[in-house]
């Protein structure tokens, strides 16, 4: 059984008490299907090449998500 748990660095583990933390997001990840997270992935990368390859900005809620999501972007040198 998959719990996610993520262990903790020991001098946290001593600071907090114990010696795992539950992270939400990694749980939901691991949980979703193997398609979905591709379409969400390639999704994300349509996203963010639009305002490169037009050479505009968005305005500020979607510049704010296409901004976060700009690691997925592959960039040739």
């Amino acid at each position: 059984m998959l719990t996610c748990q993520v262990p903790l660095p020991k001098f946290l583990h001593t600071w907090l008490g114990f010696t795992h933390v539950h992270v939400g997001f990694i749980s939901a990840l691991y949980h979703m299907d193997r398609g979905a997270l591709k379409l969400l992935w390639a999704t994300a990368q349509i996203m963010v090449s639009v305002s490169y390859n037009l050479d505009m900005t968005f305005p500020e809620p979607y510049g704010a998500i296409t901004n976060a999501l700009s690691f997925v972007q592959v960039q040739a040198t």
